[in-house]
């Protein structure tokens, strides 16, 4: 459940804090006060792109931030994404012209997991959500999630068939269908598998045999320095020990730490006239050598650039090409135990789109008189509501079916598809009764209504306002409304209004506030007399048992 809301900076609105609780909030105000725009800010903190034209004249970033309740689903999300679990979850969102930040819990995040987390948290409903209703797979999502228990077997039974299918089809691709492509493969790994095993390379030896050719292609050069370096190493030596004589003669001077550096420093030239004595003897001329040193590390090259870049991975493809190799050798043998694999699985998968099918043609019709019921109750006269199931002729991973919502709006109007022949009021008021049937069925904790209820009125909006606090019973309801008729069934008011010197003022109303409030909304004067009496009947209805 969403507890707290906070902006700034975000469009019309300067700073704002909105505390939430249970149950039914109505959000009210003139136009242009920033009602919508708090559901604009909600939806940045579900994962909404952030449109950086919405920062406001003279601030460098709008901020937005809201505090959740954590159930076990959200801990789970939070947790898979390694990110801490507290008692609340503070999803924020920086924007900037620039761009925009996230941030869960006090650390950074990707919209991806504000998405992922904002599906379980709260789900937002306005005039656009209504023109999806439309969308077939929005239609097949709400029939299934209607199933419950019934679709979800089935719609899971037909995800596992169809993966499996999927799965060995592609298993299938990779071998190849035509035996010409893979002789063709098989022949170019053969290729490669015999120029690689017959240069055996060893990883290292590049990086040998480049000391070795430039210690032969510069052998003169290399010998004359390392004479010259030798005779001076040679007579470092002798003068160090001539040092060394002369010091012991000195005993009892103190100088016995000087005898002691002396005769380490002899250690090290004995070291060093040795290991230079060792390069001239194995430093001559060999030209054969060198043009043998040159032609391997060609080659090795050659297979580098082929298939490197180091040895490592030289060796890494001749591995990979002979398990590809394998494979194609076997391919007439392993092709046929896939397409007889492919027919079992592709008659499983037919029989699971059956079965749902069967599944959703059986809970489409309750689905349908629920929501004719609903739409009933919702002022529409002889409302007709329908949830047709077919044969789309094609699989998908959610079966093979075209599911359409169809609505007809009074007697003798024959029924089309909802989105060719409601109204923009009729087709809110759907989507109303359809929320309003799926309330209890794995939803998320909180729905929020943008002017729901627009383009409509009288009756309808009071049917509109008993639906959505009968809707507040199992989940936190908040709607943005212009409708008295709707607003006095709410259980929290909060209305918005823009003070002369532009900044906002939000109050939560009760009482004789609030009916100044609901005044306004009848009338647009809030002190007249007759629509404070209209207020106060308004406020009694909704307070009132509703007649049988």
């Amino acid at each position: 459940m969403l507890r707290e809301l906070r902006a700034a900076g975000f469009g019309v609105i300067d700073e704002l804090s909105l505390l939430f609780g249970p149950g039914f909030t109505v959000l009210t105000g003139e136009t242009g006060t920033g009602k919508s725009l708090i559901v604009g800010a909600l939806g940045l903190l579900l994962g909404a792109k952030a449109d950086t034209d919405i920062v406001r004249e003279g601030w460098e970033e709008a901020e937005v931030e809201g505090r959740f309740d954590v159930d076990a689903k959200v801990a789970a999300l939070l947790t898979d994404a390694g990110f801490p679990v507290e008692e609340d979850l503070v999803i924020a969102r920086r924007v900037r012209r620039g761009g925009s930040r996230a941030y869960v819990n006090g650390r950074i995040a990707n919209t991806a997991l504000l998405t992922t987390l904002g599906g379980q948290l709260a789900e937002l409903v306005g005039q656009h959500s209504a023109r999806s209703l439309v969308d077939p797979a929005v239609q097949r999502a709400a029939l299934d999630r209607y199933g419950a228990g019934e679709t979800r077997a089935a719609l899971l039974a037909t995800n596992e068939a169809f993966d499996r299918w999927r799965g060995l089809c592609q298993a299938r691709e990779k071998l190849g269908d035509r035996p010409e492509a893979r002789a063709r493969e098989a022949e170019i790994l053969r290729f490669e598998i015999e120029e690689i095993e017959r240069a055996v390379p060893v990883p290292g030896e590049d990086e040998t045999l480049l000391q070795e050719v430039h210690r032969l292609g510069e052998s003169d050069s290399l010998r004359e320095i390392v004479t010259e370096a030798f005779g001076c190493a040679q007579d470092a030596r002798d003068a160090a020990g001539r040092c060394i004589s002369l010091v012991e003669r000195t005993a009892g001077a103190g100088l016995d730490r000087a005898g002691e550096a002396m005769t380490g420093a002899i250690a090290y030239l004995e070291d060093l006239h040795e290991e230079l004595r060792d390069f001239l003897e194995v430093c001559h001329a060999d030209p054969v050598r060198l043009a043998v040193a040159q032609e391997r590390l060609h080659l090795l090259r050659e297979l580098q650039r082929k298939y490197g870049p180091g040895i490592e991975d030289v060796l890494l493809h001749a591995s990979k090409a002979r398990e590809r190799l394998a494979e194609l050798e076997g391919a007439e043998v392993r092709l046929a135990g896939i397409e007889e694999k492919i027919l079992t699985a592709r008659g499983d998968l037919d029989a699971a789109v059956v079965a749902l099918r069967v599944v959703r043609r059986t809970v489409a019709p309750r689905l349908g008189e629920r929501v004719s019921r609903r739409l009933g109750e919702l002022a529409m006269q002889s409302p007709a509501f329908r949830v047709g199931v077919k044969e789309a002729g094609r699989v998908e991973r959610d079966g093979g079916d075209e599911v359409g919502f169809l609505f007809s709006g009074g007697q003798g109007v024959p029924l089309r598809p909802v989105g060719r022949v409601a109204s923009g009021g009729e087709l809110s008021r759907v989507l109303l009764a359809v929320s309003a049937e799926l309330a209890d069925l794995e939803a998320p904790p909180t729905i929020v209504f943008d002017e729901i209820d627009m383009g409509t009125g009288g009756g309808a909006a009071l049917s509109i306002g008993r639906c959505l606090r009968e809707l507040a019973q199992c989940r936190q309801v908040i709607a943005v409304t212009h409708l008295a008729q709707v607003a006095c069934f709410a259980d929290y008011h909060v209305a918005l209004a823009s003070l002369p010197d532009g900044v906002l003022r939000i109050a939560h109303v009760t009482g004789a506030a609030r009916e100044i409030e609901l005044s306004r909304m009848l009338s647009g004067s809030p002190g007249s007399i007759k629509a404070r009496r209209h207020a106060a009947e308004l406020l009694d209805l909704a307070i009132a048992p509703r007649s049988p």
